[in-house]
């Protein structure tokens, strides 16, 4: 039986039946799943798997299927901290370093250049040589380089390279090693397809591909059986802004190239147990994933130890935090890093006033699948809401009313 406190758990209830109670225009669907290392303390969800298009009938509305603790998500980027486990497992093994560089498992990576600007035309870039290569840690840390094809420029030389921007279903070969970098390594940090090039190390160590190296060293051994790459005939529909919101099918295709960025699809507990097993050191249910020396690296922060350059790195870590962490705005500057799997907060020592603790390790998928594992309370949960635009207003608005509560009813506040 569950230690955390009833009339917490009655307040979370009401909160998401209170925001899913117009699924058009405020949230969908939520699922959210809460647990200490050694038990589940919450599990709740409201809203609907499918929905009609707007406007729907209340008949239309009773005969929609409800979201389900297990429905089948897309889990987008929230994909990076599986393949962050896959590369520490093989850095255990002796069979990656941390400052390997990349080129020694992916041969492109010797033909890596850095973008410098384009030619008087627009359209060609120019390409300068790197200082220094990209190591294995650059890209467990987004310092790599590399960014998102939502830049301007990034898409722009894709374009001039014919190859087609990873998405957010997952990377090709060609789409990740044919473009350049475009900041210098280790000098900066933007979130961009790192993980991608962690996918073809994994890959060329283990001679598995992505989905058969995660089922057989994450998944099976953590009793996992809904988390794969494959399509799945359960996946819910996302939802995509403006409102009234239009929903369309989750993804239905087998990706060309598993991605170590996203891609994945499962549900909300089973991703939690994963959560779990970091949390626990490592271990769940008899089940070791990660030796129990190497996850303390996973919550220390790993940006430059330079000056200059960590200071570059943590502004820019703190500005993607205020876009999807409604707590990141009421805290001082300073207080965010980049561990090894995803963003840490309060990383001054100081716990945030509704009690996360310092040094927790926290990051999402662009649906809206967020994760958080709180070392130092002992505690992780996942908000899963699939739906455009990521952190909208109610989805903000009702995770801040929720993660307090997941705390006080804990007994961790």
């Amino acid at each position: 039986m569950s230690s955390f406190d009833p009339c917490a758990a009655a307040k979370i209830d009401a909160i998401l039946k209170r925001y899913t109670k117009d699924p058009y225009h405020s949230i969908p669907r939520v699922v959210i799943v809460a647990a200490s290392s050694n038990e589940v303390l919450y599990a709740g969800s409201a809203g609907y798997e499918q929905l009609p298009p707007h406007p729907a009938s209340p008949v239309q509305l009773a005969a929609s299927p409800s979201i389900a603790l297990d429905s089948v998500f897309d889990l987008w980027s929230a994909t990076k901290l599986v393949a962050v486990v896959a590369i520490l497992q093989l850095i255990e093994q002796g069979l990656v370093g941390v400052e390997d560089p990349a080129e020694l498992f992916v041969p492109e990576a010797k033909n890596l250049k850095l973008f410098d600007k384009f030619e008087e035309d627009g359209k060609t870039p120019v390409l300068v040589e790197l200082e220094r290569p990209v190591t294995v840690e650059m890209l467990m840390t987004h310092t790599a380089g590399f960014t998102h094809s939502w830049h301007e420029d990034t898409k722009k030389v894709q374009e001039y390279y014919g190859v087609k921007g990873p998405t957010f279903d997952g990377a090709t070969r060609e789409s990740i090693t044919k473009v350049p970098v475009f900041f210098a390594p280790g000098k900066h940090w933007n979130y961009g397809h790192s993980n991608d090039w962690l996918t073809l190390i994994v890959e060329k160590v283990s001679g598995l591909t992505l989905e058969e190296y995660f089922q057989q060293h994450i998944f099976k051994p953590l009793g996992i059986t809904d988390l794969s790459f494959l399509p799945n005939p359960r996946i819910i529909s996302l939802a995509h802004a403006p409102t009234p919101y239009t929903f369309h099918p989750g993804s239905t295709d087998n990706p060309e190239q598993n991605s170590g960025s996203s891609g994945l699809r499962g549900s909300a507990p089973s991703f939690l147990r994963i959560l779990r097993a970091i949390l626990n050191d490592g271990e769940l249910d008899g089940a070791r994933i990660l030796k129990k020396e190497t996850v303390p690296s996973m919550f220390e922060g790993h940006l430059s130890k330079d000056e200059e350059d960590r200071k570059v790195q943590m502004e820019a870590v703190r500005t993607f935090a205020e876009y999807c962490d409604p707590f990141a705005k009421a805290v001082g500057e300073g207080e965010t890093d980049w561990g090894y799997g995803g963003m840490l907060t309060a990383i001054g020592g100081t716990n945030y006033p509704h009690g996360r603790g310092s040094h927790t390790l926290t990051w999402a998928g662009a649906t809206g699948t967020h994760w958080i594992i709180d070392k130092k309370k002992d505690i992780a949960f996942v908000l899963f809401f699939n739906a455009f635009p990521f952190m909208s207003k109610p989805n903000a608005e009702a995770w801040a009313e929720i993660e307090p509560l997941l705390y006080s009813g804990a007994g961790k506040a």
